[in-house]
């Protein structure tokens, strides 16, 4: 689908645009991250962080050095709104809804911090990745930043890597970091040296490489030493070391180049651990392989069916076996194994249960609201009868919001949920609330209430409310 002009729009579509501004307020999202000997989960009520396992280099963030198998709140923060803990040193960090990063645990295995602690210099920051070195981040204006340790007494401010200004979400391994841009390529990214014949001496440059065979892609998430990353089209993909099969790939051979996951369709949400990937699909299901059952044997090489989840919604791994999910109601749970069990909540009364989780993160059939190429997608938005449109929107440099409809014939489909977008239907409307930051790829630091009529003569009337930023 591409991107047309208004007067394409208008001799196809006869469509009238609506803008109008108002406030508007909603919970956050949770989120769910397994690292290295901890699990993190964000409450979506507050924003607050909660951890357990292990905390001798203050992995939970509560200013002690005592392990809990019950969630204990890390001090100080809320309002998270990306969370990553490492799968290789203990540490988390987090980016607010303030644009600050605060980082707490073995931080790049060069620092100890018992409580958060910010990190100057990050302004605007929208996504981030704790790596092994170095962390990187992603500014509301797309530009993209590492930040790393000199020494235990001398922390580096963050440096923006160069040549990059459309940046969407980063991902980090131990072997290298991951950009993810909004034409849907994914890069790394190193620091050389090279000899600049003007100034008669070398000088350090940053030099990217784009890893083959991703197009399309919506996620990309590092493990340990490989990573995935999670195309349009609800197919996964893998590259880098495959010594347990945790490329997905059938084979125990490593690959710089990006191979399809085998048997995977419908993919809705990924992780990649430590030698070892999960997926939850749009059914609901948990698929994971790798090192997920034995240390030492039964390594998986392709995708096997976790038992017992019907109705996942996030799903992440970390350094011990097996994983954490998080349900449609808000509930997390571990996997080992065949071995599924829930975790207590903070007064050990009760399960953790993070949500509420909106009706808009539940998996379906169609792939969820995404960003490609500058533009947010809403695809597959049903009003009720034969058509199905895929809506694209796009910030032009001189025009303002651009808008673009195709309209595809399908099978009826009575309801449609995406991620990220509640669907409403009423007297005959699609009202589609998208609780997402388009900043990132649209210059707009705000959302956007999207609202589908069909009217009497058949021609497709398109409400757009423009919204203020939470």
């Amino acid at each position: 689908m591409n991107l047309t002009s208004w007067d394409k729009i208008i001799s196809n579509f006869t469509m009238v645009l609506l803008l109008l501004v108002s406030s508007y307020a909603h919970a956050g999202k949770p989120l769910l991250e397994g690292g290295r000997t901890v699990g993190v989960a964000v409450l979506a009520s507050d924003g607050t962080a909660w951890s357990w396992g292990e905390n001798s280099r203050g992995e939970l963030g509560n200013n002690l050095a005592t392990d809990s198998v019950i969630p204990v709140q890390a001090l100080d923060i809320a309002n998270i709104v990306d969370l990553s803990v490492g799968d290789f040193y203990s540490w988390t960090a987090a980016a607010l809804a303030d644009g600050t990063v605060w980082i707490w645990g073995n931080v790049l295995g060069r620092m100890t911090q018992y409580m958060p602690y910010q990190v100057s210099g990050f302004t605007d920051i929208v996504d981030v990745a704790a790596g092994p070195w170095p962390m990187a981040a992603v500014r509301s204006d797309g530009t993209l930043w590492e930040y790393a340790l000199n020494s235990i007494y001398n922390d580096d401010e963050p440096r923006q890597i160069e040549g990059v200004t459309n940046a969407v979400a980063v991902a980090a391994s131990l072997n290298n970091p991951y950009v993810l841009l909004n034409d849907g390529t994914v890069w790394t990214w190193e620091e050389v040296s090279v000899f600049d014949d003007s100034l008669g001496r070398s000088v350090m440059v940053d030099e990217l490489t784009q890893i083959e065979g991703l197009v399309d892609i919506v996620q990309i998430d590092g493990g340990y030493n490989h990573a995935l990353a999670l195309r349009a089209d609800g197919t996964l993909w893998a590259w880098g070391d495959n010594d347990y099969g945790q490329l997905g790939d059938g084979t125990f051979e490593d690959s710089v180049s990006a191979r399809q996951v085998l048997e995977l369709t419908g993919v809705y949400d990924i992780s990649a651990g430590n030698r070892q990937s999960a997926a939850v699909l749009s059914d609901g299901t948990v698929w994971t392989w790798g090192r997920w059952k034995d240390y030492l044997k039964d390594y998986a090489s392709t995708p096997e069916q976790v038992l017992g989840f019907t109705t996942a919604v996030q799903v992440s791994t970390g350094d011990e076996l097996g994983g954490l999910v998080m349900d449609s109601d808000g509930d997390v749970l571990q996997y080992d194994g065949s071995t599924v069990s829930a975790i207590p909540d903070s007064d050990d009364i009760g399960l953790l249960n993070v949500g509420p989780v909106m009706e808009s993160q539940i998996p379906s059939a169609c792939r969820p609201t995404y960003f490609m190429n500058g533009k947010l997608r809403l695809p597959c938005v049903s009003l009720g009868g034969e058509n199905i449109l895929d809506v694209e929107l796009s910030l032009q440099p001189n025009s303002g919001l651009q808008f673009s409809v195709d309209s595809v014939i399908t099978n009826p489909v009575a309801t449609q949920s995406m991620r990220d977008c509640t669907v409403n239907y009423a007297n005959g409307d699609a009202d589609i609330s998208c609780l997402v930051a388009i900043d990132v790829t649209l210059g707009l630091d705000s959302l956007l209430n999207v609202i589908l009529t069909v009217v009497p003569d058949s021609n497709l009337l398109l409400d757009v409310t423009h919204l203020t930023s939470y």
